[in-house]
């Protein structure tokens, strides 16, 4: 009995055997996503670091083909240092009126929660709507235990007690303990207010040097995975055997085709679409249209999440167009009750052509010029992955989970289904 490289199986080591070495990679790589998903706070930004050499792979090429003196190193160099020119011109633009609509957005959430009860519990709304939104504030509003109740008041002093000698010494002892009392008062506001300052001042020096540890070990390894990347693809390459390594190079490059297309072709898309939503909804005067159109854009990385940021645009414009409390372009005066009223056309047409526009731009134009048919994946499939790696390991299973439903599907549909037709054909067969 010889193994397919015609080598006696009697002269071979364990370890030599093909099934053997594929259980151990199959083996290594769940223990290498149990371990990265358990420390997280390491692997997270080296996974992240290494997709962005992955993806910024063909850029470093065309750098070092245009400027062959610099090298790899200096290619990277130039990547990072153009990367962070222009993260910064863009903050500087759009930093400002970001962060002065998101700190509007938390001052005025209060305010706004009241607009909306106040006007889906109106006496005007239509029975339904009250009872949907009582149902809806019911869950949301926490219930609290109820409270003891208060004790009968006395109807009658005991005969043996004057109503002013009583009176003389509760007096008396209010006079004694008032000062112990406002001091202990004082001394327990000022505790809670220290610890309350202490523990936010806490929260934001973890947070920052959180975002500042996450940002150190990921551009330090981004820089060293884009440098070695060349040199980390061929050593992964060595380990395939020689025999097979034509077929798996077949494979990589499909999976590489199909990942690199997804990813590539999602974060561009993401980037127009965010731009358009907040120009847009600007234009059609929803509040906070920045915002809401840079986080209705991050979400379209995931394909029909970006659904979410209408109806929240929807009610963020009727809110603060009955807050104005004057007649405007989306509000108008009952001319029976004289109460001021929305012109329900108008606050649903506006966004949604905001909406479709930017959709069918996705759809049409985007996707078939940015992606193609590159990913070979069907939208669904994508949303359905991703959702379950983030149920299973937050972040980390999120970014994993397209790059192995894609590399899934390739090594399913060239490896496994062949097999599969040929023992049902051997099967079938007399």
């Amino acid at each position: 009995m010889t193994e397919p490289d015609g080598r006696p199986v009697h002269t071979l080591h364990i370890w030599q055997f093909q099934v053997v070495r594929d259980v151990a990679v199959l083996g290594g790589t769940i223990l290498a996503l149990w371990l990265g998903a358990k420390l997280s706070v390491v692997s997270l930004p080296l996974l992240v670091a290494l997709a962005l050499a992955y993806l910024c792979e063909p850029l470093v090429r065309r750098i070092v083909k245009a400027l062959p003196r610099i090298g790899r190193t200096g290619a990277v160099i130039v990547l990072l240092a153009t990367a962070v020119a222009a993260l910064l011109g863009l903050a500087a633009v759009i930093a400002p009126p970001v962060v002065r609509q998101a700190t509007a957005l938390v001052r005025n959430a209060d305010d706004h929660a009241h607009r909306a009860r106040a006007f889906l519990l109106d006496e005007q709304r239509p029975a339904w709507v009250r009872n949907a939104a009582n149902a809806l504030l019911a869950r949301v509003v926490s219930d609290r235990p109820p409270a003891p109740p208060a004790p009968e008041t006395a109807t009658a002093v005991a005969p043996q007690l004057d109503e002013a000698r009583i009176r003389a010494l509760v007096r008396e002892e209010l006079a004694l303990r008032q000062p112990a009392t406002e001091e202990k008062d004082l001394f327990q506001r000022v505790a809670a207010a220290g610890g309350a300052v202490l523990g936010s001042l806490g929260t934001v020096i973890g947070a920052v040097a959180g975002a500042g540890l996450f940002i150190a070990i990921a551009g330090f390894a981004f820089f060293t995975f884009a440098v070695r990347f060349p040199a980390v693809a061929a050593s992964l390459r060595s380990l395939v055997p020689g025999s097979r390594r034509g077929r798996a190079d077949e494979l990589l490059a499909r999976m590489d085709r199909i990942i690199s297309g997804f990813v590539r072709g999602r974060l561009m898309t993401a980037g127009v679409l965010a731009l358009i939503y907040a120009i847009g909804w600007t234009i059609c005067g929803v509040p906070y249209a920045l915002v809401l159109g840079l986080v209705t854009g991050a979400l379209s990385l995931i394909p029909y999440l970006a659904f979410i940021g209408l109806p929240i645009a929807w009610g963020l414009l009727a809110i603060d167009a009955l807050g104005a409390g004057t007649p405007g372009f989306y509000t108008m005066t009952d001319p029976q009750t004289g109460v001021l009223a929305l012109v329900w056309w108008k606050v649903l047409l506006f966004p949604a052509l905001v909406n479709s526009v930017a959709q069918s731009l996705e759809d049409y134009v985007l996707n078939p010029l940015i992606q193609g048919k590159a990913t070979d994946l069907h939208p669904l499939v994508i949303m359905i992955a991703i959702i379950a790696g983030g149920s299973v390991a937050g972040l980390y299973g999120m970014i994993l989970a397209v790059p192995a439903v894609a590399c899934a599907r390739v090594l399913g549909a060239e490896l496994l289904v062949p097999r599969i037709r040929n023992w049902a054909d051997e099967a079938s067969t007399p």
